[in-house]
């Protein structure tokens, strides 16, 4: 396989990937539901009727809870992204690039960077220029799928809070494979498939946004740039 064909096949790849950012905001905001019902109002999500949305919540509690998860989308989520970007500042570069591949061993480091190292060189000096260079290399598209992934894995780690308050919580489907109970084919195809899309929400969520992944997409080919050393 040549060089153009394998970055059109992950290009391909991970273009279809992004489109995952629209279950993985509906998965984030399901999870965000159970963990506020076991945890505010002692009930879960398998238990909701229409009958028990009318009959025991107030319009107020609904509003202040839509307020509540914009607030963990607009302020925690960023926040969180915002701490593993600055921890992925403090590693080596030679850590970073254990998730590198060698599909760019032919080609010089000096010829070449990573994203995160032209953002982190626009931030440090200050240059406009280079950011909005950096801005024009950003797909929006993966910006929100790793966004998104990120958010999910913190409101399934809230629902495994939940979970030990109320063994009902939505995280209870993962659970299966750590039980001692013997496995229904259905309820071993759900964990597996529960535990795929976190391993994979884990991916692009915390790696890739976090800044700890370098890939074939994130490099841009640069001859003698010095963005690895500003």
């Amino acid at each position: 396989m040549s060089w153009n064909e394998s970055i059109e096949k992950v290009s391909g790849q991970l273009e279809k990937a992004r489109e995952f950012r629209y279950f993985a905001l509906l998965a984030t905001f399901v999870f965000f539901l159970d963990f506020s019902l076991v945890v505010f109002h002692k009930s879960h999500i398998s238990a909701l009727s229409y009958k028990s949305i009318v009959s025991d919540y107030k319009l107020g509690q609904v509003l202040l809870f839509f307020m509540i998860f914009t607030f963990f989308m607009s302020f925690i989520v960023p926040l969180i992204q915002y701490l593993l970007r600055f921890i992925s500042m403090l590693l080596p570069y030679k850590i970073l690039s254990f998730f590198g591949n060698d599909q760019w061993k032919n080609i010089e480091p000096k010829d070449y960077f990573y994203l995160y190292q032209l953002e982190r060189y626009a931030i440090k000096n200050s240059n406009a220029v280079a950011y909005e260079y950096y801005r024009s290399l950003v797909s929006e598209k993966e910006h929100q799928l790793e966004f998104f992934c990120l958010s999910l894995i913190i409101s399934v780690a809230l629902d495994c809070y939940a979970y030990f308050v109320n063994k009902n919580a939505l995280f209870s489907w993962f659970i299966p494979f750590f039980s001692d109970n013997h496995l229904s084919f259905s309820n071993s195809i759900i964990a597996f498939s529960l535990w795929a899309l976190f391993l994979f929400s884990l991916y692009f969520g915390v790696i890739r946004a976090g800044g700890f992944a370098l890939t074939v997409s994130d490099r841009i080919y640069f001859p003698n740039n010095d963005f690895k050393n500003s």
